[in-house]
């Protein structure tokens, strides 16, 4: 799929933009949830093309034995990365140690790179980062709240257009403290940065 997005008609051919619009492929960006988000991971790892990973509640099954080997090559440093995850996510009932390798990756990672954040959702759960939670309503289980599914889900939206802003993946067409302010409104309850980057930490590996 990347390798159709540098194709010189894909634009209005595939996307069907006859109005001149382009591609800006120098903030290529791969995304996932889950299952997808180990796979985001894998093809950022593959594909130097690939500036930024965006992952929400990666399921690490796949990666598990290069991650506890200490074998994974992981992302290069001029990448950014984002890890974020539902409080909820590593209990499920499984055999592998899944927060211990998602810690072990976000170690990697924040050694490594200088764009780099580590989110924790709180009294949130792995539908609330998918649009499948809308059609479900307030529907929820283990006796987490249900008055606010549609915050919880727009509150992941916000953390993500928050990172991309901060790590230069924007084109000015929000205002950063717009968003910043609607995550502030939830913080307490619903936001813990592990790791938050800021221009501030990129300038310091300069």
């Amino acid at each position: 799929m990347i390798d159709e997005l540098y194709e010189k008609d894909f634009v209005d051919q595939v996307l069907g933009f006859t109005d001149g619009a382009t591609l800006d492929l120098d903030k290529l960006i791969m995304a996932g949830h889950s299952m997808g988000g180990a796979t985001a991971i894998r093809v950022g790892e593959a594909d130097p093309r690939v500036k930024c990973v965006l992952t929400f509640d990666p399921w690490l099954l796949g990666l598990s034995k290069e991650i506890i080997s200490k074998k994974l090559k992981g992302l290069n440093k001029d990448q950014a990365f984002l890890l974020l995850y539902s409080d909820t996510f590593h209990t499920w009932g499984v055999t592998l140690d899944h927060r211990g390798c998602y810690e072990q990756l976000a170690a990697q990672h924040k050694a490594s790179l200088t764009k780099f954040e580590d989110i924790i959702l709180k009294q949130s759960q792995h539908a609330h980062q998918s649009d499948a939670i809308a059609f479900w309503g307030d529907w929820m289980q283990d006796g987490l709240p249900q008055a606010n599914t549609h915050l919880l889900l727009q509150l992941h939206t916000w953390t993500w257009l928050s990172f991309l802003h901060r790590s230069g993946f924007h084109n000015n067409t929000f205002k950063l403290e717009q968003y910043e302010g609607f995550i502030d409104t939830m913080r307490d309850k619903h936001v813990e940065y592990v790791t938050k980057y800021s221009d501030v930490d990129q300038k310091k590996h300069k």
